[in-house]
């Protein structure tokens, strides 16, 4: 007889490839497999956790039991616009062309962003980046809002624009369109943990691990540990779609290891020891470490400002309902 592995659906694929992964500088993740939060970060985010038991988490996907461990549940949060989101903000602005003759064969158009904002941090001696869009904020949601809301008529918000049509007034946009990402980001884990999961540690894939700023504001805003498996190991040309295509991987050798496996183990246990033998080491970025009490106080005042504006656009789709139900 022949083993086959089964199909898996992408983003389920990148949390095998990477939620094992240990960190290249020695440090002792502690966390346990239900402790574990993958996100797989590109276009759109998905946030993939599992559980022992079962855990309803309002506007969150599942679970769904025996996705990935048998008698495990799986949730998946999403973002439906993260990837998306920052090349909107990039090709719409009126600094866009120049931004591209700058960059085009010699620098990231994103790297050469972070490198202005850095800059303009240092010239202005300010505590934090996010001093930068003090008076700038973006409720990103362009494309509705699957997590934590559910509400696909949440639209994108920006307050505190002006004129300037310059570079960097597209790098503090840019900037602030990455503080929501990572408040959403937290939004979300939030509600994980309030609904009963808890989460220790995130694992992160996809394009948006190559992008350092927006990495640690993910850990500044959530206060996680988030690591970067280096998938460059399997000969890939960048760790963009690697997590997919390793988990997919660890998937038929998981299928051969159930074959040739002598002891009486179960498929979670064979899956979970192939994952934890063969996924490479990775970057740890360490909240300890990158996080400060000023920054930490000052995303807490955005984090709210965030939740004021949620609030505030859903109250205004009412005022304009309860106007259109008098007629």
């Amino acid at each position: 007889s022949t083993l086959v592995a089964s199909g898996i659906i992408d983003a389920y694929a990148g949390y095998i490839g990477t939620v094992a992964a240990k960190p290249t500088s020695g440090h002792i993740i502690d966390s346990k497999m239900t402790e574990r939060l993958a996100m797989v970060a590109g276009t759109s985010t998905c946030h993939i956790i599992v559980s022992d038991h079962e855990l309803m988490v309002p506007g969150v996907w599942g679970p769904y039991k025996n996705v990935l461990f048998s008698d495990y549940w799986a949730a998946e949060g999403g973002q439906s616009c993260t990837g998306a989101l920052l090349q909107h903000i990039l090709t719409t602005h009126p600094s866009y062309n120049e931004l591209i003759g700058l960059t085009k064969g010699k620098q990231n158009p994103f790297d050469y962003l972070n490198s202005i904002l850095y800059s303009k941090l240092e010239k202005l001696s300010l505590n934090s980046i996010s001093d930068l869009t003090r008076d700038l904020f973006v409720y990103g949601d362009y494309h509705g809002n699957r997590s934590p809301l559910s509400d696909p008529d949440m639209r994108a918000t920006v307050i505190g624009q002006t004129l300037d049509a310059s570079i960097e007034s597209l790098a503090l946009l840019y900037l602030a369109s990455c503080e929501f990402i990572a408040l959403q980001t937290k939004h979300i884990i939030d509600t994980m943990v309030e609904a009963g999961h808890n989460i220790k540690t995130i694992y992160m894939s996809g394009s948006q691990v190559n992008n350092e700023l927006l990495v640690e504001l993910m850990v500044k805003a959530t206060d996680l540990d988030i690591i970067i498996p280096e998938h460059k190991a399997i000969n890939l040309s960048s760790t963009t779609s690697s997590s997919v295509a390793y988990g997919s991987a660890i998937l038929g050798m998981c299928a051969y290891e159930t074959y040739h496996c002598k002891e009486k183990s179960t498929s979670k246990e064979i899956l979970w020891h192939v994952m934890n033998e063969v996924t490479p080491s990775g970057k740890l970025y360490s909240a300890k470490e990158i996080t400060n009490k000023y920054e930490q106080d000052l995303l807490n005042v955005k984090y709210e400002i965030y939740l004021d504006m949620i609030k505030t656009q859903r109250r205004y789709r009412d005022m304009i309902e309860k106007f259109n139900n008098k007629k």
